[in-house]
């Protein structure tokens, strides 16, 4: 595994111990930043976060994608962009 600084929701696996020190996610930052926000909380806490690069996991961001100049930018219903304005 390798050391990261945050990692998404959809698939991780969360010992109880870590999970009842650090607290579950805030379900009021729903869709966007529940998992930035846990991963800040659990960093601070003194947790690592680990990835093992082995796993893979299919998840798809946005809708479609938008290329703009050299890069793609997902795009999202405008229902998740409120949410992502709302709790960033």
């Amino acid at each position: 595994p390798i050391e990261a600084s945050c990692i998404i929701s959809s698939g991780m696996a969360v010992r109880k111990n870590i999970l009842d020190s650090v607290g579950v996610m805030d379900d009021s930052l729903f869709i966007d930043y529940v998992d930035t926000e846990w991963s800040l909380r659990a960093r601070y806490l003194g947790n690592l976060i680990l990835v093992d690069p082995q796993l893979v996991m299919g998840h798809e961001i946005g809708t479609d994608n938008l290329k703009l100049f050299k890069w793609r930018v997902p795009v999202h219903s405008a229902s998740r962009r409120y949410y992502r304005i709302r709790n960033s």
